[in-house]
């Protein structure tokens, strides 16, 4: 079950993705974050790069929620759309988790 759950949220994550890379780019998050319109924001690459289909895989779960601060007074949809985005992504985050076996104890006797 928790593998079919798992795949479910796998399979329904990348438009997700997808449709908020496109958003962030409309915002103008682009200008800073997507190496391949500029380099010179390294510290803003280095949260994210939307050049990147992966962009946000590199983000803590912390930061994912800072995309709709920084967003500031956009539309409602695209607020809607980033907001479901990092839902989901935390939910698949959480799951990930929690369906991972615990690290092995790496202790000597």
């Amino acid at each position: 079950m928790m593998v079919g759950l798992l795949l479910a949220m796998a399979i329904a994550a990348p438009p997700a993705k997808g449709d908020a890379r496109s958003v962030l780019r409309r915002s103008g998050c682009q200008t800073c974050h997507d190496s391949a319109l500029s380099v010179e924001h390294t510290d803003a690459l280095e949260q994210f790069d939307l050049k990147d289909p992966k962009w946000s895989d590199g983000m803590t779960d912390r930061q994912l929620p800072i995309l709709l601060q920084r967003m500031g007074d956009r539309p409602k949809a695209d607020l809607a759309v980033v907001r479901s985005f990092i839902d989901t992504e935390l939910r698949t985050r959480r799951t990930k988790r929690a369906s991972s076996p615990p690290p092995a104890s790496s202790g000597t006797q």
